[in-house]
């Protein structure tokens, strides 16, 4: 069964300033651009795997069912 992910605006916000911020420091959209992807794949396999995702540490969030992704450097 698949589940829906559901990212708000500051989610989305938060992603462009990643990966502005990345192509600004390297000097390489194509970096920038891949980190994007990566991060696009790990979002996309907590449809499939919702538990993969780590469980957050404010117990507010724990609550609400929500996981995170924590992404490499």
């Amino acid at each position: 069964m698949k589940y829906r992910i559901l990212k708000t605006d500051k989610a989305e916000d938060q992603i462009r300033s990643i990966i502005h911020y990345l192509a600004d420091e390297t000097g390489d959209a194509m970096v920038a651009l891949s980190y994007l992807e990566k991060m696009e794949k790990a979002i996309e396999r907590l449809e499939d795997l919702p538990e993969s995702g780590q469980i957050p540490r404010y117990s507010i969030l724990k609550k609400q069912g929500y996981r995170v992704v924590i992404m490499d450097q």
